[in-house]
Order: structure tokens, then C-alpha cells, then sequence
């Protein structure tokens, strides 16, 4: 009886881990000196990003099937430029000097990289980063920046979608 009753908190423990998940990305901003840009890594589940560029874009993106869109490119951008933004001295670095460099599958994670051009003087520096609040309530995005030879942690949620570095 005794192994019967922690059979079933077993399984009612296994069950509700299983609906609710971990929602969280993490990012890696670096600057590069020698390119005038920050160098822009993003881990995002892959199914997550999936569903998110499926549920605001209306576009499948076809990793989760193993069967890339041949837009996917331009989908990971577009995603991206409207849910992470790197500001300098208040304003957003713009769409046009934001470069997609490529995309990469590890596990059951996905990692995109960008170049974000750096075409003035940074005297303020923020991070907006909303990636997937519109999918998950309790969704984590954790940023990790290298400046002035430190590293710093943000920590991004629903409520807290921009901060600043600088």
C-alpha cells in the first residue's frame, strides 16, 4: 500500500511538472570594436519560438518538423527586431543595421545570432526584451552583457521588459 501511495505522488508530481513547463530565453550581448556592432546570441526553446513566430506572424516556421520555411531568415528577424531591442542614448538600433548572421539547432533549443551596428557614441545603454510575454504569463527572458570589461545579468519579465545598462 505504502509503494501504491508513492506511485501516485509520483505521478502527480511528474504530471505537474509536465504542465508547467520552464519558459525562459537567454541572450548574450557582446560588443565587437573592430565591427562598430554588438555580436547577438539568443537561446529560445525551439518549440517556443515556433509557436511565437506561428501565434504573431501567422507564419509556420517549420523546425519543430524538421523542414525549414525558406523564409526563415527573414521570419527570425522580423520576430526578433519586434520583441529585442538594443537602445543607445535612448533610441532603438534600427531595423536596417540589425544583420541576421545564421541560426543554429542544439538539443531541443534553438540559437539565433545578430549583428546590431553601432553608429554612434554610447553615453546610455538599454535592453527592451518582451521575447514570448504574449505566449506565457510567466515567461523569463535573462540577458548576459559584456561592458567595460564586465559582465552583467538582466532579468526580464512580463512586468519588467526594458532596462538599463549604462
Amino acid at each position: 500500500m505504502k509503494r501504491v501511495f508513492i506511485y501516485l505522488i509520483f505521478c502527480t508530481l511528474t504530471l505537474h511538472a509536465l504542465a508547467h513547463p520552464v519558459h525562459i530565453t537567454i541572450t548574450n550581448i557582446e560588443p565587437n570594436a573592430s565591427k562598430a556592432c554588438f555580436e547577438v546570441a539568443i537561446k529560445v526553446f525551439t518549440d517556443d519560438l515556433e509557436h511565437g513566430i506561428v501565434q504573431q506572424l501567422n507564419k509556420n516556421i517549420g523546425l519543430i518538423a524538421k523542414s525549414p520555411s525558406s523564409d526563415i531568415n527573414e521570419l527570425f528577424l522580423l520576430y526578433i527586431n519586434n520583441h529585442f531591442k538594443i537602445l543607445i542614448n535612448g533610441k532603438a538600433i534600427t531595423s536596417s543595421k540589425i544583420k541576421f548572421i545564421k541560426y543554429s539547432i542544439v538539443d531541443d533549443a534553438t540559437w539565433l545570432y545578430f549583428e546590431y551596428k553601432i553608429s554612434s557614441k554610447i553615453n546610455q545603454l538599454s535592453v527592451y526584451n518582451d521575447l514570448l510575454n504574449h505566449l506565457y504569463p510567466d515567461m523569463t527572458n535573462l540577458v548576459i552583457i559584456k561592458w567595460n570589461q564586465q559582465e552583467q545579468g538582466l532579468t526580464f519579465t512580463k512586468n519588467k521588459t526594458e532596462l538599463s545598462v549604462l
